[in-house]
């Protein structure tokens, strides 16, 4: 046996991902630049929520005054960028623009440029959420215990306490109604430590890891897949690339991936995709199922791990070649791993997730082993790949 070094993918990955990074960090400067000339006020934008809205006066980079064509106010709109920026939905903030009459009534809520999946914002929209200010006074929304959109809790939770932290500020109050950062949200957080630290050890204890197996798939389906959303992905990763990473607001996610990535460069062992992956965990789980299994011929399952090499720089080029040329591509509607959220997943996560769960009963894993880009990311930093010579 020969060992390799895999430096050099290595090296390339990083040129590529720094190109990914650098184009962001331009975007970014850019959208500050758009903020701060306080372009996210449109007049043609204002006229669909404040009636004879003619001409916008630009009070501040967050505030903004509507008239009429005689000059009569007709309204103001506000922007929860940037006051609500440390509030985060999936990826990152998620702002939005207020519009409120004369009366004081809101009459609509306007998302802005944001980093969260293009299948979730589709699906939040079709279940009408932005309209559910709608014709409330500024005092019953800035306290208003709007219900989040199942399934995209994450990012209509971040808009709702966003819309209420800058109302509370422009009627001057200090309260911003629910804390982020209640019971159930500390709860949450302990939970997945405890999680995290149940890995770790599974990983470097085979007994512990062999006697509570089961406890710890079953745990990273229930926390870090349908409760909380705590799954890593390729567009989780993308998103942080290109918009930044919302440190303290994901601090949980940051330390899993940086466990997923260096763990695997010092003990060669995969980290996140065996111990905390909950589609990963899911596919095993059913693969407990006791019927005949799938053989996979050698030279076909050498085809299909070239195949997943080819997939996961396909999808990174791609991804590059959108933020560069400026068109739309979702990764997350590729990757299954949404599906616990399937109220929000878009159709084809539902498909893909699905198939590969009932075919992993057959063929445990396949997804993981065959076909997952982010599986062969973090398999990129294993120390060593063994060949035969």
């Amino acid at each position: 046996m020969k060992q390799i070094k895999r430096i050099p993918e290595i090296i390339i990955l990083v040129i590529l991902l720094t190109v990914l990074t650098y184009k962001g960090s331009l975007i970014r400067s850019n959208n500050k630049s758009n903020s701060d000339s306080s372009s996210n006020f449109n007049i043609e934008d204002a006229r669909k929520y404040l009636e004879k809205a003619n001409k916008i006066s630009i009070k501040d980079k967050d505030f903004a005054k509507v008239y009429d064509e005689s000059g009569n106010l007709r309204g103001e709109i506000l922007s929860t960028d940037p006051i609500a920026n440390n509030i985060i939905g999936f990826n990152n903030a998620v702002p939005v623009l207020i519009y409120i009459d004369n009366s004081k009534l809101i009459k609509g809520i306007q998302l802005l440029e944001n980093s969260e999946s293009r299948g979730y914002i589709r699906r939040i929209r079709s279940k009408g959420f932005f309209e559910r200010w709608n014709n409330m006074t500024v005092k019953e929304a800035s306290t208003a215990n709007v219900d989040c959109v199942s399934g995209a809790s994450m990012t209509t939770g971040a808009i709702k306490e966003g819309v209420k932290l800058k109302l509370n500020d422009y009627l001057k109050k200090s309260s911003i109604g629910e804390s982020n950062y209640n019971f159930i949200s500390i709860l949450a957080y302990a939970l997945s430590l405890l999680l995290l630290i149940f890995a770790i050890v599974s990983m470097f204890n085979t007994k512990i890891a062999k006697k509570y197996r089961l406890l710890l798939l079953v745990s990273s389906i229930l926390i870090l897949g349908i409760w909380q959303g705590n799954f890593l992905s390729l567009a989780l990763m993308f998103g942080w690339m290109i918009q930044g990473i919302p440190v303290l607001a994901k601090l949980f996610v940051l330390i899993v991936l940086s466990l997923a990535i260096l763990l695997p460069l010092f003990i060669n062992k995969s980290f996140y995709c065996t111990y905390l992956c909950p589609y990963g965990c899911a596919q095993e789980l059913v693969g407990k199922i006791k019927v005949k299994k799938l053989k996979i011929p050698s030279n076909v399952s050498k085809k299909l791990k070239i195949f997943r090499l080819v997939f996961f720089y396909i999808i990174l080029l791609v991804e590059i070649a959108s933020v560069y040329y400026s068109f739309e591509f979702d990764v997350s509607t590729i990757e299954p791993f949404s599906i616990f959220k399937i109220q929000a997943a878009p159709i084809s996560v539902i498909i893909i997730g699905s198939f590969f769960l009932v075919f992993s009963i057959f063929s445990p894993r396949f997804w993981c082993r065959y076909i997952c880009p982010l599986g062969y990311f973090f398999d990129i930093f294993k120390k060593t790949k063994r060949i035969k010579k």
